[in-house]
C-alpha cells in the first residue's frame, strides 16, 4: 500500500519505482513484506511507514451495532421509478427518434440541449433537423460566445416555429441558420427575426411566376433545352430567378413552375 499519491503522474512514477524495487529485492534473495509505504514526490522513491503482519489488517470488519437491512421488491421498484432517465436510455431514445450517433451523444452530454431537443420534437419538429441545428449551429454559437445554452433565450418552441417556417418555405435552409443565430442573440422569435433581417422568402405565386417568365424570356435557349428534356438548364434558370429576387424566392416553387411551363 502506497500513501501520498496525489496525481496520475505520481501514481505512474510510484508504480514504476515499486516494480523496480521489488524486482531488485527478490533477485537479491529478499522478500517483499506487507507494509504501507510513503511516496516522496521530490525524490521519486517510496519509504516504509508501517508494517502489516497479516492480510486481515487491510480488511473491513462488520460493525456489530448495525442491524441487518432487508430491501424488499416494493422498495426497489419505488426507487427504480424515482430515478431520472439514465444516459444510455436517453441515447437509445434519440437514436430511435432518427438522429445519428454523434448527435445522440452530444445531446446526452448536454442535458439542456437534450431538453430543448425533446421539447422541439414533442412540438412537431423533425428530429433529425432539430438535432442538427442544436448540435451544429447552436453549439457553434455557444462556443463563440462562451455561453451555456441555459443563458440564451432559445426554447423548444423556437425550434418548432423555425422548422415550420422552413417547411412552409418562408425561409431557406441558409436563412434558417441566420434566423437561429438571431434568436440566440435575443433578437426575438424566428418570425420576428426573419422579418427584421429581411429573410422571409417570396412565396406569392403571382410574383414568382412573373419572375420565372422574365427569366425564360431572357434565356430562351436554356428554356428550349429544358423543354427538350435536358435537365441541366433547370438549375441555371432557378438561379436567374433567385438572383432577380435577391435570393428571396422559394426555390421549390420556382423549380416546380419551370418544370410545369416546360412540360417536364
Amino acid at each position: 500500500e502506497v500513501k501520498n499519491v496525489n496525481s496520475l503522474r505520481s501514481l505512474q512514477r510510484a508504480i514504476v519505482y515499486e516494480i523496480d524495487r521489488q524486482i531488485e529485492l527478490l533477485e537479491s534473495g529478499g522478500e517483499v513484506v506487507q507494509e504501507t509505504r510513503h511516496w516522496n514526490e521530490d525524490t521519486g522513491r517510496t519509504t516504509p511507514m508501517r508494517s502489516k503482519e497479516d492480510s486481515e489488517d487491510y480488511r473491513y470488519f462488520q460493525e456489530p451495532d448495525l442491524v441487518p437491512l432487508h430491501i424488499g421488491p416494493e422498495w426497489q421498484e419505488r426507487i427504480r421509478t424515482s430515478l431520472p432517465e439514465l444516459p444510455a436510455t436517453r441515447r437509445e431514445r434519440y437514436l430511435e427518434a432518427g438522429v445519428d450517433e454523434v448527435t445522440a451523444s452530444s445531446l446526452v452530454a448536454d442535458e439542456d440541449l437534450g431538453r430543448l431537443f425533446d421539447q422541439a420534437v414533442a412540438g412537431g419538429a423533425d428530429a433529425k433537423t432539430a438535432g442538427n441545428w442544436l448540435t451544429g449551429e447552436v453549439v457553434a454559437y455557444l462556443r463563440r460566445e462562451d455561453l451555456p445554452v441555459a443563458d440564451t433565450p432559445l426554447t423548444g418552441d423556437h425550434i418548432v416555429e423555425l422548422h415550420r417556417m422552413l417547411d412552409e418555405g418562408k425561409v431557406s435552409a441558409t436563412a434558417a441558420k441566420e434566423v437561429l443565430a438571431g434568436v440566440l442573440g435575443g433578437e426575438g422569435t424566428p418570425e420576428s427575426v426573419a422579418e427584421a433581417r429581411d429573410l422571409v422568402q417570396v412565396s406569392d405565386a403571382g410574383i414568382i411566376e412573373a419572375e420565372v417568365d422574365a427569366a425564360i424570356a431572357a434565356n430562351p435557349d436554356a428554356f428550349e433545352r429544358l423543354q427538350a428534356g435536358d435537365g441541366k438548364p433547370l438549375g441555371f434558370l432557378v438561379g436567374q430567378v433567385m438572383k432577380s429576387t435577391g435570393g428571396k424566392a422559394d426555390p421549390r416553387m420556382v423549380s416546380d413552375l419551370l418544370r410545369k411551363k416546360a412540360g417536364a
